[in-house]
């Protein structure tokens, strides 16, 4: 069966570019213990933006953005987010704390741009409890039930409205 998308995995891949110094993410605007970087995967055509904290070239925390799955509400710009924590930094508030910064740069962002409002989603699995506490704190304290199209196993998906 086809597992629900892992932000970890992501993460990982991250990671292993940063240190072959294929990719050299920029300090945020707001927050400069934060970098992002923006590219757009796959075919080119979506947006994805990438907000990580490091040691060194050590990825401490990452969260990331894309339009592909949730496009649109209401006429405005949803992005979902996935967030990891390497294994050796977990149960510090990271998770967290890059959710929150990653979100914040975004809305600055997204203001130059002359957006008024965003939204994002998590879909977690209800197996993981960990995500679910940082998504209860960070997006929703109110996620609605659903299967997964990926995996089609149970989830758990929390939407925020970001107004700017």
């Amino acid at each position: 069966m086809p597992q629900m998308t892992d932000p970890h995995v992501a993460m990982v891949s991250f990671q292993e570019k940063v240190r072959a110094g294929r990719i050299k993410p920029q300090r945020g605007a707001l927050d400069k213990g934060i970098y992002v970087f923006n590219d757009r995967p796959g075919d080119g055509s979506e947006p994805r933006m990438t907000y990580v904290t490091l040691e060194g070239k050590t990825v401490t925390a990452f969260a990331v953005f894309g339009f592909a799955t949730c496009g649109r509400i209401d006429g405005d710009p949803c992005m979902a987010i996935g967030y990891a924590v390497p294994g050796e930094y977990r149960k510090q508030g990271r998770a967290k704390k890059i959710a929150e910064s990653a979100i914040q740069e975004m809305k600055h962002g997204l203001a130059r741009h002359g957006h008024k409002v965003f939204w994002v989603e998590a879909i977690i699995d209800e197996d993981n409890i960990a995500s679910q506490r940082v998504a209860e704190k960070v997006i929703s304290d109110q996620p609605t039930k659903m299967i997964d199209d990926i995996s089609k196993k149970p989830a758990l998906r929390y939407l925020r409205k970001v107004e700017i």
